[in-house]
């Protein structure tokens, strides 16, 4: 992962890991901290709204209540036809793109994830303003989202998540406001 420029943070309750999982889940996020092409966050035991009570218990301000939680998701992918964030992500996902999508996460493939990135490519993207839109208008002029984030079909808001690495002729490019398109 360090070498494809990725980034690597895992998310929620690590105190109910294995003790032997927590420092190779701390040596892999140090390892791949610099990586900016793609921030992968694994959801393990997660809750958004135990995330945000977190946050606001040490944040000042917004900017630090932000850090505290996360960057911001570009495009949120939820498989298995559900058209809910169920507790997933919620500060981090004010502004991104739901796509829904019926296969199941065990199925989900390459061609998953081009659906995915055509039907984001598609959009014209206000980040809640009302002026001029960021418009991609196709997947090859339009770079991939920061975050991939899919989520496993559970009746909790937790899952294990990996994400396929994007090819070259999708790499980020800022927008008006320094974001991935």
């Amino acid at each position: 992962m360090p070498a494809r420029g990725h980034h690597l943070s895992v998310i929620g309750r690590r105190d109910r890991l294995p003790e032997f999982l927590i420092p190779l889940i701390e040596s892999a996020e140090r390892e791949t901290a610099s990586g900016s092409r793609l921030h992968l966050r694994l959801a393990v035991d997660y809750s958004s709204r135990d995330a945000i009570l977190e946050a606001s218990r040490h944040a000042r301000t917004r900017e630090e209540f932000s850090a505290a939680l996360g960057p911001d998701v570009d495009l949120l992918i939820r498989t298995a036809g559900e058209q809910r964030l169920s507790d997933f992500l919620l500060w981090e996902c004010a502004y991104a793109e739901m796509v829904f999508l019926p296969v199941l996460w065990p199925d989900f493939d390459a061609r998953s994830l081009d659906e995915a990135l055509h039907q984001y490519a598609s959009r014209e993207r206000r980040f809640g303003g009302l002026g001029a839109a960021v418009t991609c208008t196709a997947v090859r002029e339009c770079p991939a989202p920061a975050a991939f984030l899919p989520t496993a079909h559970r009746n909790t808001a937790s899952s294990t998540t990996a994400a396929p690495a994007f090819p070259d002729s999708l790499q980020p490019a800022p927008d008006r406001r320094g974001r991935s398109c």
